[in-house]
């Protein structure tokens, strides 16, 4: 059932139960041989502020077709449940994952512009933002850290 596109079967990272498209687990308990990883993927699962794909929710529009976005504080919680992990397959799964999402969203005052950017192997990201105090927190997009 890995990474597998037949219709029906979900693509999950082999070893894991959690981590990757939905979950094959049997129950809440149901853990993959990989069990801190996946207890990483499944808290992740849970994230309660999110944009379906291809949906628009909290005024944005996720026109992803691959995965949600999850709000801002759920992907770094993922992130460094990850690096504490720290083995081969969390280090996978955080570096396809973070490749992959680079958005996440979190109520905010709105942005104005990147005040600083991290560059990493031909990718970068905002990690620091100058946000106009003035105005009402809005819901609205921010950059991942890069894994």
């Amino acid at each position: 059932q890995v990474l597998s596109e037949s219709p029906g079967v979900r693509e999950i990272v082999p070893g894991t139960k959690w981590c990757g498209n939905g979950n094959i687990s049997t129950s809440f308990d149901d853990l993959g041989s990989f069990a801190d990883t996946d207890k990483c993927c499944r808290h992740h699962d849970t994230c309660k502020i999110l944009i379906p794909i291809n949906s628009t929710g909290y005024g944005l529009t996720n026109n992803s077709t691959i995965k949600p976005v999850l709000h801002c504080d759920c992907d770094e919680e993922f992130r460094h449940c990850l690096e504490n992990v720290n083995g081969f397959i969390s280090n996978l799964i955080g570096r396809a994952y973070f490749r992959v999402m680079r958005k996440c969203i979190k109520k905010e005052y709105p942005i104005i512009r990147c005040k600083h950017y991290i560059f990493h192997k031909f990718s970068f990201r905002c990690d620091k933002y100058l946000l106009d105090e003035t105005k009402p927190k809005v819901y609205q997009f921010f950059d991942n850290l890069i894994y």
